[in-house]
């Protein structure tokens, strides 16, 4: 049976209630994808999780997801690979969606939570972000071919990693966004404000085409919430 390789970029997740659901799904579909959970070699509480379940992770002292997600790229060994995001559900039916793929892409966006600034915002994210300029974020389920990434690494960036990939992979082939759902956690919005939120969002994605520092950028951008990197 073909396998896909599932690059999973951990961050000190055991108050995340959807990383423990994607642990039991990952289990029910053990005998179809080979998990490749990154985690920070401090962050023992999310190790002893994952060893509970049989998941044995790759630790690194890198500080970014960037350094995670590269981690992972060069230990991949099948044909077609998943960057699962932390705060994105994954289901068992998002395997054969990717084994029947030819090129790269990620599912279609939505928030777990009903608004329609979210609504917008998933819908930018599919359809202008994502089928006509091809630039995914993570939060869709990033999927595609093993072979696209071969001697490929991500630069170690703070933030827009995800960008920085869709930019090399761009090269091979437009994005195919999967009409399957990412249903992702509304978090930031939760915590920040759904109007802060959304600001916050689109200056900081002003100052990146405008090349402003990417570590000052990600320190606003975890401030008081911590997810990715902790200041």
């Amino acid at each position: 049976m073909e396998k896909v390789d599932i690059i999973w970029p951990l961050y000190f997740e055991t108050k995340n209630s959807i990383f423990f659901k994607n642990l039991k799904t990952l289990l029910e579909c053990e005998h179809q994808v080979r998990v490749i959970a990154i985690i920070h070699e401090s962050d023992t509480e999310t190790e002893k999780i994952l060893n509970n379940y049989e998941i044995y992770p790759v630790k690194t002292s890198l500080e970014t997801r960037a350094s995670r997600i590269n981690k992972g790229i060069s230990l991949l060994s099948h044909k077609h690979f998943i960057i699962l995001h932390p705060r994105s559900y994954f289901y068992t039916d998002m395997i054969a969606d990717v084994l029947a793929s030819k090129g790269w892409g990620g599912f279609t966006h939505q928030f777990d939570m009903q608004h329609y600034i979210l609504t917008f915002t998933s819908w930018y994210s599919n359809i202008i972000r994502g089928r006509i300029f091809s630039i995914i974020y993570l939060d869709h389920i990033i999927y595609g071919q093993s072979s696209f990434l071969k001697d490929y690494q991500i630069p170690d960036v703070a933030i827009f990693e995800d960008t920085y990939l869709s930019y090399y992979l761009r090269k091979k082939s437009k994005a195919i966004i999967l009409p399957r759902k990412a249903i992702t956690s509304a978090i930031r919005f939760k915590k920040n404000g759904l109007i802060k939120q959304a600001i916050k969002n689109q200056i900081l994605k002003i100052k990146f085409f405008l090349k402003r520092d990417l570590s000052l950028m990600n320190k606003s951008y975890e401030k008081d919430i911590n997810l990715n990197n902790r200041y």
